[in-house]
């Protein structure tokens, strides 16, 4: 099977796009095909196929259609290139083999036999006026969206699968050999378009960028905080990139970013929402049950500043209920007595998920007893339950109030025996 792909070439950074669109190409239902494909410089950055949802009455309407929805790609990739700090100077050139649909958007008078059309001539106009497009005339020859959207000989497919500069067997793109400007903007990219669409972030994992984007991050790159937010979002995308996180080492990147102020709470997210997906051969689980990852999560929640330390007893609570075998490993390795310590914390919400945390490491602890006794905890539930904060008694704290009375009540069993 042979390969193919798009070489990325040197060149002025101009926007241009090609629309077309195949009239009543469907035998069954009639419905017309739309199709345009947009370049940057030389090299095609954006193509889109789509089935229209309606029966259009005429080739000129379709066309129309397919220029309409090639105008909102366009207003988008402009946008991007801005947010790139890249200058669009000049109206997008659209190209279109229509001389009907040209005529359309250059006549300021509208016909009532277009009247179906008015509300994508006005959006065509709008945009046309404002000088953010440029609708020029192309020959069917040389229509490059005609391979997107009609059946082709294939001399003709051929001939336009190379305009499209679509080539066998690409020499594969090493990232690593890119230059610094050229990496930054590709990550800067690569985070919006995957921002965009999550299935984008499921194709890059699949075509290999983890490794390139660890490497960034254990290296201690420049390009590090471009990469950091790419792979965190990697662990949300799906099952698949998920995979690939773990088999590439992913969890212990995450883990290594716990001594990282800034990613900490987000690297801790990304590790419950992998454990959260764990398959039947728990993967993750084994990988996070290792002694050093135990000591890493342990080690986090004893020494996590305190203006973060509500934002991590939710995902701590993910991973301990998620998994039995962590919540004891955890709990043995000193999180129980660090839990119970906390319980005095001046926020409502934090002592609510701390109590839930407790709970759950005191249903799979291995020696319940001297938990609760070394510990005080019955002492300190009772505390929970009859302070008063502000000198009033705790009528926000409604919550934390039943929770410490259910816990003491579950903890009097093993208090008397």
């Amino acid at each position: 099977m042979e390969n193919y792909g798009l070489p990325i070439s040197h060149g002025p950074l101009d926007l241009s796009t090609y629309s077309d669109a195949d009239w009543a190409g469907d035998i069954e239902t009639r419905r017309s095909t739309s199709g345009y494909c947009s370049f940057l410089g030389t090299t095609p950055i954006l193509w889109t196929v789509k089935k229209r949802h309606t029966v259009s009455i005429s080739s000129t309407e379709a066309e129309y259609r397919a220029l309409a929805a090639a105008i909102t790609d366009i207003i988008w990739l402009r946008q991007l290139l801005q947010d790139f700090k890249i200058q669009v100077l000049h109206p997008t050139d659209l190209y279109c083999d229509s001389t009907s649909t040209i005529a359309l958007d250059n006549n300021p008078v509208f016909h009532a036999k277009t009247k179906h059309m008015e509300i994508d001539h006005h959006f065509i106009r709008h945009h046309i006026h404002s000088n953010i497009i440029r609708v020029q005339k192309i020959s069917t020859q040389d229509q490059l969206a005609n391979i997107l959207t009609k059946p082709l000989s294939t001399s003709r497919y051929h001939f336009l699968r190379s305009k499209l500069r679509v080539s066998e067997n690409p020499r594969r793109l090493n990232p690593l050999l890119i230059s610094h400007p050229i990496k930054f903007q590709v990550l800067s990219a690569l985070f919006n378009l995957c921002k965009i669409n999550k299935r984008r972030q499921e194709q890059a994992a699949e075509n290999g960028i983890i490794p390139y984007l660890m490497n960034f991050i254990m290296s201690d790159s420049s390009l590090k905080h471009s990469a950091l937010p790419l792979l965190c979002d990697m662990a949300h995308a799906s099952r698949n990139s998920r995979e690939q996180l773990r088999i590439h080492g992913g969890l212990d990147v995450y883990l290594n970013l716990l001594e990282d102020e800034a990613w900490a709470v987000t690297a801790l997210d990304s590790i419950a929402v992998c454990l959260a997906h764990d398959n039947d051969h728990k993967k993750v689980e084994q990988a996070m049950l290792r002694k050093e990852a135990i000591q890493k999560l342990v080690k986090f929640f004893r020494d996590c500043p305190e203006q973060y330390f509500v934002n991590i007893l939710e995902p701590f609570l993910k991973i301990i209920t998620k998994s039995a075998r962590i919540n004891t490993a955890m709990a043995t390795s000193g999180l129980a007595t660090l839990l119970i310590s906390r319980l005095d914390h001046q926020d409502a919400i934090a002592r609510l998920n701390l109590l839930k945390l407790i709970k759950a490491v005191y249903e799979h602890h291995p020696r319940p007893k001297q938990l609760i006794v070394e510990n005080d905890l019955p002492q300190k539930l009772q505390n929970l339950i009859e302070e008063r904060r502000n000198g009033q008694r705790s009528g926000g704290q409604v919550l934390v109030k039943q929770m410490a009375t259910a816990l003491v009540k579950a903890l009097h069993i093993n208090t008397v025996l």
